[in-house]
């Protein structure tokens, strides 16, 4: 009976003899009718195991042996089994290892996926392997938001779900909907964890429209009221911000991953020779290579640079003849770089941090003074604000987001380095003193790390430091840790992969090109790969998406360019005597020298022969790429003036860029869309017209030609202006082959003549004159413009007609060209063949003129009767006459002339053949329209 084998008296083995009284247990229960009693043992398990190792440690009952690298392990199969699944697995699926006496155990390499790693972190955190776990935990933290939609995911607890998003290095796009998603997945028994689990979501991080619109708006959201008030927090945040210092400062501060790798940028700065520059290169710092990436819209060193909402934004600094207020934004996914609005104040060497989707700008220098200023940018607004402004006067000083504020460190205000620090908090708009760091420092290097904040290195006035200190908020106390290994001013400090990295500088000597990294958990600096080049840095961390980059300033040194094959170059001899020869490749040259222009005192101002002479022609590969602007070091300026009195415009600035120069292309989406069928025997001879030129535009110009034409359409280049874009030859050859007496003019665009800046020119502008025979270019707008330019155009692209013309760049052919007299000798007059050539092109068939009366009224204007005469072969005042049309009808309009009279046909002539015309002050009336017929004139 089984009552007789558990009586009390029947344990008699000496371990439980000797034991007996620590055997806790329950009392018997007696079952009258099976008389039977049960006993339970509550501490069975724990004991057996004990019993099981000491079994095992004597070899005894053993049926496997685990071999680690040199060391054995005999075991039992059913204990390893029943508590490591990993060799549950191995023993009850028929592996090779079930049978075998002797299993040898290899490494884990565990393969992170954002499908497996929750379970291999379970898997090692099983095995107490901390080395595995604590990997695992850095790939969650990097691809949060991939292993977040994993099928692993939806399976953990809520317990595991808790301990991954209390995790500050979360990298995260939506601060919510992981968690949303998770409780979704079983919502009966899930909903009742979402009130706990969303106590850490940082609420206030979220856009105001979104927490509104879709957060309070779910249905689990609405069916509680723990979440509602949590919703409701963060809204208050945003409604009222003194109320976020009533808030754990957890929920304010934006998670950041330590772990991400990320790509260094470098962003405009300096060369050796002081010259800003626009470029910018990306650096690998996994393959150790640089590559070039778009370059800024304008030249920059000593630039504001800092990442908000996952785009870069580049703010004033020096172009290299002033200091900027210009400020632009990157967007890495676009590859794109956009001009947004300009800042109050002009600033270099100025201080830029983000912060609560708004970008602060503090300090700098304005070219007299350092400046203690402080503005805010709003994007959604494309607005700069101006608020209240530091303490101290900060020029080369430190600026980061931290702990909720914007701590600005260090700096100089022209006569003193700094070691002070101060904070804004933006709640209050207030400036406090933080306390001091212990060194003084300009030019230093400043990131946050584990929630600490860190300088390195500057300039204290007497000497370049290595040296680093900590700045712990919770404490408010500054420390030195280990110094780095050399003195860097001017050095790039940034925080990636959970360490800091100290990047190039200055170390009082020549620019840097090492790198050394700093652990903090070892507290020591370690060498690491050098940049191909020394250079001075600045740098910011920009992650997008699930991406990270790390952005930093630095000024290049730039290496001698090899110069092109001289057999590319066309050679150019210069001489006193303008003349002619036909080089090595049969390229027929016109040579000529300078002229320059007199100066007040009739003499060239510091010109000689030689420097006029001079073939200055150093072209750099990137000046005055894509239509920017070329921007002489201020060293250069006295020189650069002298220059600009030869050709009266920036020789030096044109001397520089390339023959082949990139502009972009800016036509209507309407005239990329044209196509022109024209007859190949319409060659076209484009006749270039200088004197006394300089080589660069003149060589730059033919280049253009020649680059921009197509071959079946361009017989030959007579030594017309620089083209500009592709494919501009076909539109003026098609009108001209319309019609032989057609002439065509392009819209002539601009080239800066100070910068060579490439800059569109308004299209709706008319050829026009005043009576002092000036031309002019009239811009035209509104009800004229729609008059004037699209009364019979029915294609945007197609052309208008213009009473007066530029009478140097045009289409024309060539018979017609002779037949209205070609240029002639006698046009002397600078500007002159504007009007000449116009009328000449639009003259009357009859040869005959209007004329106005000699007899002047008591204002001085003509008065009396219109006469016809013949059209006189000089330029005539008498016959000059202007018609302006209607607004409602284009072919309508009164005839003036410049002392605002009118034709009129008064009413005395009414009913006669031929009405007297009159020239009177002009009213409006009826009497004064007149109307204009093309096919009579």
């Amino acid at each position: 009976m089984m009552a007789d084998l558990l009586d009390d008296d029947s344990f008699s083995s000496d371990y439980y003899e000797n034991d007996a009284k620590q055997i806790p247990y329950q009392s018997s229960i007696k079952n009258e009718t099976d008389n039977c009693a049960v006993f339970q043992q509550l501490d069975m398990f724990s004991r057996g195991f004990h019993i099981m190792e000491e079994i095992r440690k004597q070899g005894t009952l053993c049926d496997v042996t685990l071999k680690a690298e040199d060391q054995s392990f005999t075991a039992h199969r059913i204990v390893l089994a029943a508590t490591i699944p990993y060799f549950k697995a191995m023993f009850t699926h028929n592996m090779v290892e079930s049978k075998m006496q002797e299993i040898s155990i290899q490494g884990i390499d565990a393969v992170f996926t954002p499908n497996n790693v929750l379970g291999i972190r379970n898997f090692a955190d099983t095995l107490t392997c901390r080395n595995l776990v604590e990997c695992a935990d850095k790939y969650i933290q990097q691809h949060f938001v991939d292993v977040s939609k994993s099928e692993e995911f939806r399976t953990i607890t809520g317990e595991e779900l808790l301990e991954i998003i209390k995790n500050n290095e979360l990298h995260v796009i939506s601060e919510e909907l992981a968690v949303m998603q998770w409780v979704k997945k079983d919502q009966p028994s899930r909903k009742t964890l979402l009130p706990e689990l969303l106590a850490w979501v940082r609420l206030p991080l979220i856009k105001t429209s979104y927490l509104i619109d879709v957060v309070s708006s779910d249905p689990l959201i609405k069916a509680s009221h723990e979440c509602r008030d949590l919703v409701d927090e963060a809204r208050d945040v945003h409604l009222m911000p003194t109320r976020r210092d009533l808030l754990p400062q957890f929920k304010l501060q934006k998670r950041c991953c330590n772990h991400v790798v990320g790509h260094i940028f470098a962003v405009g700065g300096l060369t050796t020779s002081g010259e800003s520059q626009s470029t910018v290169e990306v650096y690998d710092p996994l393959e150790n290579k640089w590559s070039g990436a778009e370059a800024m819209s304008m030249l920059r060193s000593r630039v504001g640079v800092a990442v908000m909402n996952n785009k870069l934004y580049a703010v004033g600094g020096y172009n290299g003849s002033e200091r900027l207020s210009t400020a632009e934004v990157f967007n890495p996914v676009e590859k794109v770089w956009s001009r947004v609005s300009s800042m109050h104040y002009n600033r270099s060497a100025v201080g830029a941090a983000a912060l609560n989707d708004k970008l602060y700008v503090c300090g700098g220098y304005n070219g007299i003074n350092s400046l203690n200023t402080v503005e805010c940018y709003l994007p959604e607004k494309d607005e700069w604000y101006i608020i209240t402004s530091m303490q101290k006067h900060r020029s080369a000083g430190g600026l980061i987001a931290y702990k909720d504020h914007i701590y600005a460190l260090g700096g100089h205000d022209g006569l003193s380095i700094f070691d002070s620090v101060e904070k804004f908090n933006p709640t209050t708009g207030i400036w406090t003193t933080v306390k001091p760091m212990q060194s003084k420092r300009c030019r230093l290097g400043v990131a946050v790390l584990n929630e600490k904040l860190y300088v390195c290195g500057g300039y204290d006035g007497a000497t370049f430091l290595q040296t680093v200190e900590v700045y712990d908020a919770v404490a408010d106390k500054w420390e030195y840790v280990a110094p780095m290994k050399v003195m860097r001013s001017r050095v790039a400090l940034v925080s990636n992969m959970g360490k800091l990295w100290a990047i190039g500088g200055y170390d009082g000597i020549s620019n840097l090109n090492s790198v050394e990294v700093y652990d903090p958990r070892v507290d020591k600096w370690n060498s690491a790969a050098p940049i191909f080049l020394r250079r001075l840095y600045t740098l910011i961390l920009l992650t997008v998406i699930s991406l990270a980059f790390i952005f930093w300033l630095r000024s290049r040194q730039t290496e001698d360019l090899a110069p092109e094959d001289d057999e590319q170059l066309v050679k150019l001899r210069l001489s006193n005597d303008q003349n002619e020869y036909v080089d090595s490749r049969g390229v027929h040259v016109v040579v000529g020298h300078y002229l320059g222009e007199d100066s007040l005192n009739g003499q060239p101002p510091n010109i000689t022969d030689e420097l006029s002479n001079n073939n200055a022609f150093d072209p750099k590969p990137n000046e005055g790429r894509n239509g920017q602007p070329v921007i002489i070091p201020s060293f250069l300026s006295a020189k650069m003036r002298n220059l600009f009195h030869i050709n009266r415009f920036n020789l030096m600035a044109s001397d520089r860029i390339p023959l082949d120069r990139k502009l972009p292309d800016i036509r209507k989406k309407a005239c990329l869309k044209n196509t022109y069928e024209i007859d190949p025997s319409h060659s076209v001879s484009v006749i270039i017209v200088f004197h006394n030129e300089a080589w660069s535009t003149l060589l730059r110009t033919v280049t253009s030609v020649i680059n921009r034409s197509p071959k079946p359409l361009l017989k030959e280049i007579i030594l017309v202006d620089d083209a500009s874009t592709r494919s501009w030859l076909e539109s003026l050859v098609a009108h001209v082959a319309e019609k032989k007496s057609n002439v065509a003019c392009p819209v002539i665009d601009i080239i800066s003549d100070e910068t060579f800046a490439y800059i569109r020119s308004f299209e709706r502008h008319l050829g026009a004159f005043n009576w002092d025979l000036h031309f002019r270019w009239y811009t035209v707008g509104g009800v004229k413009y729609h008059r004037l330019l699209l009364a019979n155009r029915t294609d945007i692209t197609n052309p208008f007609k213009t009473p007066v013309m530029a009478g140097g760049l045009f289409a024309i052919n060539k018979d017609y060209f002779f037949e209205i007299g070609a240029y002639d000798d006698q046009m002397k007059i600078w500007g002159g063949e504007n009007l000449e050539m116009s009328f000449r092109i639009r003259h009357i068939v009859t040869n005959f003129c209007l004329e106005k009366p000699t007899r002047k009224t008591i204002r001085n204007q003509p008065s009396g009767m219109a006469s016809v005469a013949e059209c006189s072969s000089d330029s005539d005042l008498m016959q000059l006459f202007v018609m302006a049309y209607d607004s409602n009808n284009s072919s309508v309009g009164t005839i003036a002339t410049d002392e605002s009279v009118c034709l009129d046909i008064s009413s005395q002539s009414n009913g006669e053949m031929k009405p007297k015309v009159h020239i009177v002050a002009c009213s409006g009336s009826e009497s004064q329209k007149w109307m204009y017929d093309e096919e009579v004139t």
